[in-house]
């Protein structure tokens, strides 16, 4: 009843919903003042991955990735992009998904790996413990990477007291402010798992409070391997912005999906345009997803639709932000977002909510609290940034600072081949 609710209210009274929102799923969780008060401890890795370089001669692994889905959002993609790299080192990669969905990308899996398989339980009939401890006997399996994957964090008990030698990583992204989500589980099952790869220095500490309230003792500093996403996002050379150029675009750039709120971005340009109506602005979509014909539908009825333009799904990352003047990022949570990796690699400023560790690569000017007031927040935010070229700089220069730092800690081939060899 209430997601009904909520699901109507997304597009008939988007500020009411998000009023719902930020009171039920944020402010009720505990996990939402865990993630804040998290950031007040933030230490640096165990290990500095710009000292690592790749050792020759390493012996060459079989490596079981298990993953949610065989689509690209973060955690996916991510997933790929160590898949890639393994297979260039040498290792021979295996890929099983353990949810159900369309696996639109799986072509990309399928390309980088001996073998994928989707896991239903229905068609094997048995249970997902017996099922993947066959596999890895049978595929004489070494190392487990774990890309959100719930039923391979639950099965590690059973597969850890059977196969005591094999290296057990996992990967966290987001936590999940309502349920905790895969940090959660990555605590939880922590006694079995040999390092814990995150993507952000939060992480460590939320997911070291979360064992900390569970089991009344501390989880080991040196078992989490930090590597950001930054390397994922290298930009080609495009136009330098002209701030003088009339029709400032505001972009949208990802999944149209219920976490990413597609429906507050639109209501964040609506207000924008109806409090600053002399603003020359238009907003850019671009993405797919199950929430696409009511967002269109909505469009339609706007008062304004002609300020409104829909392209799809677009892979060329050149041409999104090349048109673009501000990426916003309207998601009720994130761990770091890729698109916020890939908006300033390509020079050009992020608003986005307060949320996840997006704080680790944005200045504070760029980010917006997520509270019931958001909505006009943020359009005040834009408008600040589009009508101040100065400010929009100011605020550039130091996202690009913060990029910066964060590039000296990436991922990359030498990160992953230590991974791999258990040498961190």
């Amino acid at each position: 009843m209430i997601l009904r609710l909520l699901n109507t209210l997304a597009w008939k009274r988007p500020e009411l919903h998000l009023r719902m929102i930020v009171w039920w799923v944020v402010r009720k969780s505990g996990y939402f003042e865990l993630v804040q008060r998290c950031r007040d401890e933030l230490v640096e890795s165990p290990l500095q991955v710009s000292h690592l370089e790749l050792v020759p001669g390493r012996s060459r692994k079989r490596i079981l990735y298990v993953i949610h889905w065989y689509e690209l959002g973060g955690a996916e993609s991510y997933a790929l992009y160590t898949i890639r790299i393994a297979r260039e080192l040498g290792h021979k990669c295996f890929c099983i998904s353990t949810v159900p969905g369309q696996h639109k990308e799986r072509s990309a899996f399928q390309a980088q790996c001996v073998e994928t398989l989707h896991y239903e339980g229905k068609t094997t009939g048995q249970s997902f413990e017996n099922f993947v401890a066959d596999y890895m006997r049978e595929h004489l399996i070494d190392v487990v990477h774990i890309h959100h994957s719930a039923l391979m964090y639950e099965a590690l008990p059973v597969l850890r007291q059977e196969f005591p030698r094999i290296l057990i990583v996992d990967s966290t992204h987001i936590v999940e402010y309502y349920s905790g989500g895969f940090p959660r589980l990555s605590a939880q099952y922590a006694d079995y798992i040999d390092t814990h790869n995150v993507i952000s220095k939060n992480l460590i500490q939320v997911q070291k409070a979360i064992y900390r309230e569970t089991f009344g003792s501390e989880l080991e500093h040196k078992k989490f391997f930090l590597t950001y996403l930054s390397s994922l996002s290298k930009a080609e050379s495009i136009e330098t912005r002209n701030p003088n150029r009339s029709g400032k675009v505001i972009t949208f750039y990802g999944r149209l999906v219920a976490q990413k709120q597609p429906n507050i971005f639109v209501a964040i340009i609506e207000y924008l345009i109806a409090e600053h109506p002399e603003l020359d602005v238009e907003a850019h979509i671009y993405g797919e997803g199950d929430m696409q014909a009511a967002l269109q539908s909505k469009i339609k009825k706007s008062k304004c639709p002609g300020r409104f333009h829909f392209f799809g799904r677009c892979d060329d990352k050149k041409a999104v932000f090349e048109s673009s003047d501000i990426l916003l990022l309207t998601s009720l949570n994130e761990g770091v977002s890729l698109t916020s990796y890939e908006a300033l690699s390509y020079n050009r400023l992020v608003v986005s909510p307060d949320v996840g560790s997006q704080f680790e690569l944005l200045c504070q000017e760029c980010l917006v609290p997520l509270t019931s007031k958001f909505i006009a927040n943020a359009a005040e935010r834009l408008f600040e940034f589009l009508s101040n070229e100065a400010q929009y700089n100011e605020a550039l220069t130091k996202n690009a600072h913060n990029l910066e730092h964060i590039r000296k800690q990436e991922v990359s081939c030498a990160a992953i081949d230590h991974l791999y060899a258990n040498q961190l």
